[in-house]
């Protein structure tokens, strides 16, 4: 007779993370087998395979509801929730409730997932996926939800490409991305990473989203992507980062889109270096006159942009961060290049911004430990606390060790 055990913990399982438990189950085996075993042996494998299947028919037996469900295919066993939905006809039932779904690390496809999945799931609101795998039952998966809210679209590639090699390069005909589309009014959160769209006008549809992320690691975002954001209008956007190590920004564009979305709070700009670096002054001036709740600020100023950054200063006064990139850095920059910080930082130490809680300087600059101590006695003598941090690659003109001492 198997043994009861004093308390049933697979009743209170809310959340599914396949990583988590294959983790724990291969130090379990690992630990109990009395000798080394490495990761990779067959027979680890198979064993933590089937005990990881008997836990998981006895999760959905016990638990009245599942909420979130967390797969990664390079999981061996992520199979083995497949076999135990399968195996479990009460599975349909605590599985009916799920929110979040997330299927990231895409190496090999699992349409039988999927397709169980879209008969069984109508409520997830949070949705992580590829949009290049197991395209027909993921897209059926999409159109069954009720009400999709974030919505994250992951490009793994399988090997690592050079950036200049071709790459999935997806449409709005794409089944999943045309399902997409006919839930792009409940959609309030987007993320598009290493995601290569032919366009990006097909956003004006998405009208009550709030937080936009675009970023690709991986490749470039195009100068069309930036001219379409140039053309379209997000009216209820409050978060926006757009980041590739490889793109340029293209700041005109950006100008554009910003003033079609005058309700952000968050902005994060970065790139390898601006396109257009001159235009930083008629950039952070936009910024004063479309968006003047901004709370966090990520991005280029030039370093003779002080009277800008005194209107930009006057204009947003909820700015709790604010991390300035120099308009002219690069890659290639070499330290003799770099610009001075020392402009930007009296204008701040002038301008006394009181909601300011933390400020960084970033990439491009030197700063002299001068312009740092008259900044930090202004906030002392404002009684207003601050985070202040500067990117490794700044030249500190002066004993930094010194100040810190006297000051930290």
């Amino acid at each position: 007779m198997p043994r009861k055990t004093l308390f049933n913990y697979a009743k209170f399982v809310r959340h599914i993370r396949i990583r988590s438990l294959e983790w724990h189950l291969t130090k379990w085996v690992q630990h109990n087998a009395g000798y080394y075993i490495n990761e990779d042996s067959p027979d680890l494998r198979k064993k933590v395979t089937i005990i990881s299947q008997i836990l998981l028919e006895h999760i959905l037996r016990s638990t009245p509801t599942i909420y979130g469900l967390n797969v990664n295919s390079e999981n061996y066993t992520s199979g083995s929730l497949t076999s135990a939905i399968r195996n479990v006809p009460s599975a349909k039932i605590s599985l009916a409730n799920v929110k979040i779904f997330t299927f990231g690390k895409i190496w090999t496809t699992m349409p039988r997932l999927f397709e169980i999945l879209s008969t069984i799931c109508y409520k997830i609101n949070t949705l992580e996926i590829c949009p290049s795998q197991d395209i027909k039952y993921t897209a059926r998966l999409i159109n069954n939800q009720i009400n999709i809210k974030s919505l994250t679209l992951v490009d793994t590639p399988s090997i690592r490409l050079n950036r200049h090699e071709t790459k999935n390069e997806y449409t709005w005909d794409n089944e999943i991305f045309s399902a997409l589309l006919y839930k792009a009014k409940t959609v309030t959160q987007l993320t598009l990473k290493n995601i290569h769209l032919s366009s990006l006008k097909e956003l004006n549809y998405f009208e009550n989203l709030e937080e936009l992320y675009i970023t690709n690691y991986v490749g470039d975002i195009s100068q069309k992507n930036f001219q379409d954001l140039s053309e379209i209008s997000l009216k209820k956007l409050k978060n926006f980062f757009i980041i590739s190590l490889f793109s340029e920004t293209y700041l005109k564009n950006l100008c554009k889109f910003i003033k079609n979305s005058k309700e952000l709070t968050h902005l994060k700009i970065q790139g390898c270096k601006l396109h257009d670096p001159d235009y930083s002054m008629t950039w952070i001036n936009s910024l004063a006159k479309n968006n003047r709740n901004l709370v966090s600020y990520e991005g280029p100023i030039g370093s003779n942009d002080v009277v800008a950054l005194w209107i930009f200063l006057d204009s947003c006064k909820s700015l709790q961060k604010l991390h300035f990139q120099c308009n002219n850095y690069n890659s290639f920059t070499s330290n003799k290049d770099l610009k001075s910080f020392d402009n930007i930082l009296r204008e701040l130490t002038r301008k006394q911004p009181v909601a300011l809680r933390k400020l960084i300087v970033g990439k491009g600059w030197t700063v002299s430990c001068k312009g740092v101590e008259n900044f930090i006695k202004c906030r002392k003598n404002l009684f207003v606390p601050i985070r202040f941090e500067w990117d490794p690659h700044t030249v500190i003109i002066g004993n930094i060790n010194e100040l810190t001492k006297r000051y930290c």
